[in-house]
């Protein structure tokens, strides 16, 4: 059967897996109730469900200078390693401008922001650099990535963390500076799990400009998620 919805590879055999950690079951649940939470506000824009998702990046990849095409370089970069990422869920939705979105969903209980400054790198490294080597995230746009977290103290922890830890930007000869080409700084972002059961759409990003930089404001991000929040 699963072979037949093409959720399982033909060659592929299919294994029961044991279950050794009952917390993963709680996770699992979790998640899927805060996807079902957006998924009533989001109503038809919500186009691709596809749960866990492995990706690893091609071999054979440049090393360092990473040179991107157009006279872009990938700059800054905490890691110039290309690593596996493994969203807990991939999501297609076509925003409130009719543009179809890809949203990765990272969803945390652990509240341990140590855990997750690898996790913040990886992905950096990848909105800049090694998603343009694959074949489904290499458009123009990249993926959104949200952070699932407990509470705002749990959200703003974890977008602090983040802030020193996006630095990954496209960098042209011209020098001169752009919000944009700080792909991981646009493109994660935070939320509580309660609000989107409240029916709040309401994320937060990062600053425009990673600390220290000159043209730096230390204003963290209101972000309103794709879909009609509920009155």
């Amino acid at each position: 059967m699963l072979q037949g919805v093409g959720s399982l590879s033909p060659g592929k055999r299919f294994e029961v897996q044991e279950v050794y950690d009952y917390r993963y079951i709680l996770h699992e649940l979790h998640l899927n109730a805060w996807v079902l939470a957006w998924r009533r506000l989001l109503g038809p824009q919500l186009l691709t469900w596809g749960g866990e998702e492995v990706i690893d990046p091609p071999r054979g990849l440049d090393k360092p200078p990473l040179h991107i095409g157009g006279d872009f370089t990938v700059d800054d970069l905490y890691d110039t390693h290309a690593k596996q990422i493994r969203p807990d869920d991939i999501l297609e939705v076509i925003d409130d401008q009719d543009v179809v979105r890809t949203i990765f969903i990272e969803y945390d209980r652990t509240r341990r922001v140590d855990k997750n400054f690898e996790k913040f790198r990886r992905y950096d490294t990848f909105l800049c650099w090694w998603r343009l080597y694959t074949d489904n995230y290499r458009e123009d746009e990249p993926p959104f990535v949200i952070f699932v977290c407990q509470d705002s103290e749990h959200r703003d922890l974890f977008a602090q963390a983040a802030d020193y830890e996006l630095t990954g930007n496209h960098f042209h000869p011209s020098g001169k500076p752009s919000p944009t080409r700080y792909i991981g700084r646009r493109k994660v972002l935070f939320v509580v799990e309660s609000e989107m059961h409240e029916g709040s759409t309401l994320a937060i990003g990062v600053p425009k400009y990673p600390p220290g930089h000159r043209l730096r404001e230390d204003l963290f991000r209101p972000v309103r998620l794709p879909g009609r929040p509920e009155d």
